[in-house]
């Protein structure tokens, strides 16, 4: 039978120095199905991890039956070996330090407020929907805690206001996942096709004036809104079947000429530092550029 434990989210994590990149631990984030702790409340027990050996490359099984149980098992040991009166061992660990303890996630850190009067609830879960949720692979950081419970809340009202007014080259939002009375994701249309996996050397043939067209298009009604969306790159476009193209991803939209807290990914856009069309329309030019190189394609 397989543990309780579910892997939802890992990474290295990595420091320059001197023009090197080294290593410096990993993070796990993770639900347990049962945990003593949270019996008789609601919700998803969520924990997060830390540890000093690399689990980028792991499988999420192997986490799952053989990585996680023993990196828990051998933080309880430490522990236990720390609180020994005269043991030589190194003092206890905080939850959350590199290989102590998990430390608990607690859904009102992260989590914004459900209500009402503001956002719609997704339906039940359906294997047709896509759930956006929150990585949380920077718990331990207040500052981060802060951010994504922000980051998500002015997502969910973008997504509000574009679910009132619909373009058919947005994605469909079909409202907010809630735990008990929190926002724990987003429930979205899944799309087949990301526009950066298509841009392989075997990809088949794309029609890019099409798929700049479409998200122009996109691009032009969120600004007749009064919004931007701050962070156009190829991965934040997904294709229909049919190819055409369907912009998504709004936790950098704002309205425009508001200072930017999140912004736009490293290497896009024009270096913008508020919400701008300028910035938009620059990320939209990097894309077609990528795109007529990947695909050959005539001006």
């Amino acid at each position: 039978m397989a543990p309780d434990l579910l892997p939802l989210r890992w990474t290295d994590e990595y420091e320059e120095r001197d023009g090197i990149s080294v290593f410096l631990h990993s993070v796990i984030v993770y639900e347990r199905r049962t945990d003593p702790r949270t019996h008789g409340t609601r919700g998803r027990p969520r924990f997060f991890l830390r540890f000093s050996t690399p689990c980028m490359a792991t499988p999420r099984e192997t986490l799952r039956w053989n990585v996680l149980p023993s990196l828990l098992a051998a933080a309880e040991q430490r522990q236990t070996l720390a609180g020994v009166k005269g043991s030589s061992a190194t003092p206890p660990l905080s939850p959350g330090e590199v290989d102590g303890p998990e430390l608990p996630i607690d859904p009102c850190e992260v989590f914004p407020l459900f209500e009402q009067h503001l956002f719609t609830r997704a339906p039940s879960r359906d294997p047709t929907v896509l759930e956006k949720t929150p990585r949380l692979l920077s718990y331990n950081d207040p500052t981060a805690r802060k951010k994504c419970k922000e980051w998500l809340r002015s997502e969910a009202l973008v997504l509000e206001l574009l679910k009132k007014h619909p373009h058919p080259h947005i994605v469909k939002y079909h409202g907010v996942v809630l735990e008990v009375d929190r926002i724990a994701g987003l429930a979205f249309e899944r799309l087949p096709h990301r526009l950066d996996q298509r841009c392989g050397a075997a990809a088949p043939p794309l029609d890019v004036a099409k798929v700049i067209s479409g998200v122009s298009q996109a691009l032009s009604h969120l600004h007749g809104l009064g919004y931007c969306h701050n962070d156009v790159n190829p991965q934040n476009i997904m294709l229909t079947d049919d190819d055409a193209a369907v912009l998504i991803d709004f936790d950098s939209c704002l309205p425009e000429g508001m200072p930017l807290s999140k912004g736009t990914t490293p290497t896009w856009g024009n270096g913008a530092t508020v919400s701008s069309r300028e910035n938009d329309m620059a990320c939209l030019s990097q894309v077609k550029d990528l795109l007529r190189e990947a695909f050959a394609t005539a001006p």
